[in-house]
């Protein structure tokens, strides 16, 4: 499966997690309530009755340490001291895996016990195979730190299972600092060769012990966690809300088409009124607003080209004009329009390279 064809999640981290980073903010000397006033959020925007956070609320959080919290490695060493034990049931149910197979099936199947933001997928090639991760933001800061955040984590149980299953780790994204000499944090994060700038972020696994069972004494405790699991997430409100979410994308996406993109129209087309709706997304942390962006950002990554003018993009995401279009984007990013074209359209096609 490419990165292209994965689905969109519907943007949660459980508020327990939140709790964690909160926890790892304090541990380097960020003030809670610091972080809080600079990300402009509240206590209970992060204690919703539903115990899910929307990913906008949690991308402030997370690009607010980012000012604060001076190491240019953050990510990676967020993912080095996640204690994995405090997830969670899916924190025992990754380290009690029989397999590095059972593993990211776990991972895939109950990861929206804690968030569906991470992306993941599976691509077998010769002599190797490739356990993809990635995420949807559009800030360059954010999607570094978030990849090598998750990556090191799965790492660390990868290793768990079998220290020498990892045969190397791709990262898209150039090392840091930008020399030779790539940081020596990264060999000693992930045990590991580390390429940069590669086309997709991935862990490089061995097929065969990729599919080696190495905890066969835990077969029976993780099988009843993995039914505890199941049970859980059927009685999850995130459950819930991704299914609502994934009901109102489509009809935003053809609002869009049409250039009538409004609140009123989607509350007409699903029987309810505004009221309904937005005591409906706001149980869950979401927004008609904040799903507009994510859509519209989206869209706008799939439609820039170099033959695209300002003026049919603006016009393809439902803006009345250029200006209203970039004043959206520096708003949502905090980039201006014109340095993330230039970005996006000088990008050479990545080639593909072993591990």
């Amino acid at each position: 499966m490419s990165q292209a064809q994965l689905s969109t999640p519907a943007g949660v981290i459980h508020a327990s997690m939140v709790e964690i980073f909160l926890r790892l903010c304090a541990d380097a000397g960020i003030e809670r309530d610091h972080l809080l006033s600079t990300a402009r959020l509240r206590e209970k925007d992060l204690a919703p009755d539903s115990a899910w956070v929307h990913r906008d609320l949690f991308e402030r959080l997370f690009l607010a340490s980012l000012t604060h919290w001076q190491d240019p490695l953050l990510g990676l060493h967020l993912g080095q001291g996640l204690p994995l034990m405090e997830i969670g049931l899916l924190g025992f149910l990754g380290m009690s895996s029989p397999s590095i197979l059972d593993l990211f099936t776990t991972l895939q199947n109950y990861g929206r016990l804690v968030s569906d933001i991470p992306q993941s997928y599976l691509r077998h090639e010769p002599g190797r195979v490739l356990w993809g991760i990635d995420f949807s933001y559009q800030n360059d800061d954010l999607l570094r730190h978030s990849r090598e955040w998750m990556l090191v984590a799965c790492a660390r149980l990868i290793h768990r299972l079998d220290p020498h299953a990892l045969l190397a780790v791709h990262l898209h994204h150039a090392a840091y600092p930008q020399t030779q000499a790539p940081h020596p944090d990264y060999a000693r994060c992930f045990l590991c060769p580390v390429r940069f700038e590669q086309p997709e972020s991935a862990l490089v696994l061995d097929p065969v012990r990729f599919k080696r069972p190495a905890h066969l004494e835990h077969i029976r405790v993780f099988q009843a966690l993995s039914q505890e699991a199941r049970t859980q997430l059927e009685q999850s409100p995130s459950a819930e809300a991704m299914d609502f979410i994934l009901q109102l994308r489509p009809l935003i996406e053809r609002a869009l088409d049409q250039g009538l993109c409004t609140q009123a129209r989607l509350c007409t087309e699903l029987g309810i009124s505004e009221r309904q709706l937005h005591r409906r997304l706001q149980q869950h942390g979401e927004s008609y607003q904040s799903l507009l962006d994510r859509i519209r950002l989206e869209r706008l990554q799939r439609l820039m080209r170099p033959e695209s003018s300002l003026y049919e993009l603006a016009e393809q995401l439902g803006f009345s004009s250029q200006k209203s279009l970039s004043r959206w984007y520096l708003a949502r990013t905090g980039h201006t329009l014109g340095r993330y074209r230039r970005e996006r359209l000088s990008q050479a096609p990545d080639n593909a390279s072993s591990a």
